[in-house]
């Protein structure tokens, strides 16, 4: 999994943000590798509690593969927000299935050259779901009356932006492969993007190790 408290880190720099504009709650599109017990899935229970708070507008979540393959994300998130209660307002956006670059063939071949992985790897530690059979429920099951939204996240992300110009942010916590594709789609809703709170990477310092998250 990510380090949590580079995810936690990122949440807490748009809280920064949020303190003045608190008479109208920013708008937030949380793009994220979903994950139930982790990272991701704390920052969901925060989020909803300020949603509920009033302290922020939170639109959705998209989603594209990551810390899982975007199928097995897609299954969990429905149900984190069925059991926050707010499925009837926020949304789930299934997003990109692969990365840009350096995609699945191209590190099973890295493994056959230079033997197995050393280090975390996300959703290419395990092969893709071939189908909802493959899918494994998070501990208090499958979402029982919440669906991703039809439209998906790419699109979802450009009209919303486009809406609110100037005034929706992005807390990016996944590979921004959603981002990236949107962009390459409409790139003028590069000005209109409030800003893009990012975690951009991974630090680990006792073992010397950094991780640039790929698109």
């Amino acid at each position: 999994m990510k380090a949590p408290s580079i995810v936690c880190a990122a949440f807490c720099c748009l809280l920064f943000n949020i303190g003045a504009s608190l008479a109208d709650p920013p708008k937030v599109i949380i793009d994220t590798d979903f994950n139930t017990i982790g990272d991701d899935g704390q920052v969901a229970v925060m989020a909803a509690q300020l949603y509920a708070q009033g302290t922020i507008d939170l639109l959705g979540f998209t989603i594209p593969s990551g810390n899982q393959w975007r199928d097995q994300e897609v299954s969990d998130c429905p149900k984190a927000v069925e059991r926050l209660g707010i499925e009837d307002r926020v949304k789930v956006y299934v997003g990109a299935q692969y990365p840009l670059l350096h995609d699945y063939k191209s590190y099973l071949y890295e493994v056959q050259l230079f033997g197995p992985r050393t280090q975390y790897v996300g959703a290419y530690s395990k092969t893709q779901p071939a189908g909802p059979g493959d899918l494994v429920p998070p501990p208090d099951g499958f979402a029982t009356h919440t669906k991703p939204a039809k439209e998906d996240a790419v699109d979802f992300i450009i009209e919303t932006i486009h809406r609110f110009p100037h005034e929706v942010t992005i807390l990016e916590i996944a590979p921004p492969t959603n981002m990236a594709l949107a962009i390459r789609k409409d790139p003028t809703i590069v000005p209109l993007i409030k800003q893009i709170v990012t975690m951009a990477g991974q630090i680990n310092a006792g073992q010397r190790i950094y991780w640039q998250r790929g698109i």
